[in-house]
């Protein structure tokens, strides 16, 4: 595209093809960058921008034969329904030498196949067509206080038309990103329809852990209730404080298991010799979704401590609590009953690392937020997703263990079918595997190994040792 020279003088001039809410979202901001606009439209004279946005009254309305034939405009947003683009174009070819033409359409069902933005490229090949803005809403173009992304994904066959509108989007205020050639833009328009990508399968896993770990939760509770007749079952209670121990201890694997794969990746690294190959298909899916597993780790802590702080008392936690023996003399009723005034060293502990936990589970979900891991370097995100993240998984660990040990002490026979360690095994295993990784001929040979080196296998001939 030699002939795309934006020079000085018509640098500030973009033509905005359409005016309806994402057009006016669009020319509000360049107007507000500093830049003069010219809307096109079927009907200038009856669009009274003015009456919805007072901003747009240095807006250019005029009619799309005029915005298309401006000379001096060299950039030009198509800010119209996709199927309306081709009609209004077709008369114009001979204006369109040079232009840079501004996709923003998605497609309104999934399909893989050649992208509108391909399309349109292959129909007015007199200019250079760009997609851009498709992921971005109105509201989010238009203020700076809407919490959507603002960040443009630009995808062109010319790198001299994406620094054009790179530069454009700069001016307006927004971060881009160079997705490469049209072909990619088939993922950028069907982005759109696709809700909450990557979190399919990390939300069924979840719950998969949940109904486990609730379960299990039910089969432990009918065997101790089942022991020990003379106990009587709290159905009353059942409700919330059934759903409290299954919450934790899903909690608790899923920020194992967030972890689990990068130690596993490490020793097949190790094993292999090269980080050149890939990982198989399950580990690579695994290792995308540890975010998602840390988020929903989150979500049920906090919902933990909801319960917790709900039904906590000493008639909930016994076993947390001091207990004061009184008892009334003989010669008037013979009566004795316990009082239970403040808590003792197992329920304060548990308490004071339960919450370290979810302080620091908390500060490991917000800094992978990506406004904020955005602003942190390598060392500063690998310390709160790394480090900080295996402490987390330390105290959330302890939180359970000052629970579950006094527990094991008195009902020694019931270690076998505690869920509680049964829980602790996951994160026991994490632990030792880090460990291990630590050790420094380990921790120096796997940093070499991602440095680029690789151990070469060989075998012998008759003339020598021969690579393989």
């Amino acid at each position: 595209m030699n002939g795309i020279n934006v020079t000085y003088n018509n640098k500030h001039i973009v033509g905005v093809l359409g005016t309806g809410d994402f057009a006016r979202a669009i020319t509000k901001r360049l107007i507000m960058s500093g830049y003069s606009v010219y809307m096109g439209s079927r009907c200038p004279q009856d669009r009274k921008l003015t009456e919805i946005d007072k901003t747009l009254e240095d807006a250019h309305v005029v009619s799309n034969h005029t915005c298309l034939t401006h000379t001096d405009i060299k950039i030009l947003i198509l800010a119209v329904p996709h199927d309306a683009i081709f009609t209004i174009l077709q008369n114009y070819r001979d204006f369109l030498t040079d232009k840079i033409l501004v996709d923003v359409s998605n497609r309104t069902e999934y399909d893989e196949s050649e992208s509108l933005a391909e399309i349109l490229a292959d129909a007015f090949p007199e200019a250079e067509v760009v997609k851009a803005f498709n992921t971005l809403s109105a509201y989010a173009i238009e203020s700076d206080s809407f919490g959507g992304s603002r960040r443009v994904l630009i995808a062109s066959n010319n790198k001299t038309a994406s620094t054009s509108i790179s530069e454009l989007c700069h001016d307006m205020g927004f971060s881009t990103l160079n997705m490469g050639g049209l072909r990619n833009a088939r993922e950028l328009e069907c982005r759109q329809l696709v809700l909450m990508s990557g979190w399919g399968a990390p939300t069924l896993f979840t719950f998969a852990v949940f109904f486990f770990w609730f379960a299990m939760c039910a089969i432990e509770f009918g065997i101790f209730f089942g022991t020990h007749p003379e106990l009587k079952v709290p159905f009353g209670n059942l409700p919330l404080s059934a759903l409290n121990k299954p919450v934790c201890l899903t909690a608790i694997t899923l920020l194992a298991l967030s972890y689990l794969p990068g130690c596993l990746a490490s020793f097949l690294q190790i094993c292999r010799g090269t980080k050149y190959k890939r990982f198989p298909h399950c580990m690579d899916r695994w290792m995308k979704s540890r975010k998602m597993l840390g988020l929903f780790a989150l979500l049920f802590s906090c919902w933990h401590v909801v319960i917790s702080a709900i039904i906590l008392s000493p008639a909930s936690m016994p076993e947390w609590y001091q207990h004061t023996r009184i008892h009334i003399p003989t010669n008037t009723t013979n009566f004795a009953f316990e009082v239970s005034s403040r808590m003792n060293w197992i329920g304060e502990t548990s308490i004071s690392v339960g919450l370290l936990g979810l302080i620091f589970m908390s500060i490991l979900g917000l800094t992978s937020v990506p406004s904020i891991s955005n602003t942190l370097n390598w060392q500063e995100w690998r310390f709160f997703q790394s480090k900080l993240g295996y402490v987390t998984l330390f105290f959330v660990t302890v939180h359970v263990l000052v629970m579950a040990v006094p527990f094991w002490i008195k009902e020694p026979a019931f270690i076998a079918i505690s869920n509680r360690f049964y829980c602790i095994l996951l994160p026991a295993l994490v632990f030792i595997m880090k460990f291990l990784l630590l050790i420094p001929y380990v921790d120096r040979y796997l940093m070499k190994i991602r440095s680029g080196w690789e151990r070469r296998l060989y075998h012998t001939h008759s003339n020598g040792y021969v690579h393989i």
